[in-house]
C-alpha cells in the first residue's frame, strides 16, 4: 500500500490488499478490488504522526513534494498495476484530488505506455436523481476526466445509476 501526502491531504492507494481503514469511522471495511484510490482532508482531523501510526503496518510511506508529483507517483502505481495485470479491477474516486492523476493516466495512455482495454473500473457513489450526462454527476466526471480519453471499454466501467428512481433496484443492478 502506498501513502502519498501533499499539503493537507492524504491519498491512499492500496495494491491488492483485502482491507482499507476507513478513517472517518475507524473501522475496516472490506474491499475486493485490486486497486482503490481514496482521498480525505487531514487538517484538523488527524496529525501526521497519528495517521502514520494507524497505517504503519499496511503501507509504504512516500511524501510527495507537491500535487503534481503526487499525481505522477499515483499514476505510476496504477500504470504498474495495468502492466502487471491488464485485466485488473480499479476502484476510482471523484473530486478534485484525482484530477491530476487522471490527466497523467490519459497522457500515459496516449503515449502508448499503458492500456485500459482489459481493465474494469468501479466508482462507489453517485448523486441520486442525476442522469449520467448531467454535468454534476460522477459518471459525467469520470467520462470527462478519464474514460473518454483512454481505451477503456465503457461496458467495463461501473458507476451506480443515480437516475433510477428505485434506489434499491439501482444498487442491486450495480
Amino acid at each position: 500500500m502506498l501513502r502519498l501526502f501533499y499539503d493537507d491531504f492524504i491519498s491512499l492507494v492500496p495494491l491488492q490488499l483485502p482491507q482499507l481503514l476507513d478513517v472517518t469511522t475507524m473501522e475496516r471495511p472490506l474491499f475486493y478490488d485490486d486497486f482503490v484510490l481514496l482521498s480525505f482532508p487531514l487538517a484538523g482531523t488527524y496529525g501526521l504522526e497519528e495517521i502514520m501510526d494507524i497505517f504503519e503496518d499496511d503501507m509504504e510511506l512516500i511524501i510527495a513534494a507537491d500535487y503534481d508529483e503526487m499525481s505522477r507517483l499515483a499514476a505510476d502505481k496504477i500504470a504498474a498495476c495495468l502492466k502487471a495485470k491488464p485485466d485488473c479491477v480499479l476502484g476510482l474516486a471523484t473530486g478534485s484530488t484525482p484530477i491530476g492523476l487522471y490527466a497523467q493516466l490519459v497522457r500515459d495512455c496516449e503515449a502508448g505506455d499503458i492500456s485500459f482495454a482489459d481493465a474494469t473500473t468501479f466508482n462507489l457513489d453517485e448523486y441520486r436523481g442525476l442522469a449520467p450526462d448531467h454535468n454534476q454527476s460522477y459518471r459525467y466526471f469520470m467520462q470527462d476526466n478519464l474514460f473518454d480519453h483512454v481505451n477503456v471499454d465503457v461496458a467495463r466501467t461501473h458507476v451506480p445509476d443515480g437516475a433510477n428512481p428505485d434506489a434499491q433496484a439501482a444498487c442491486e443492478a450495480y
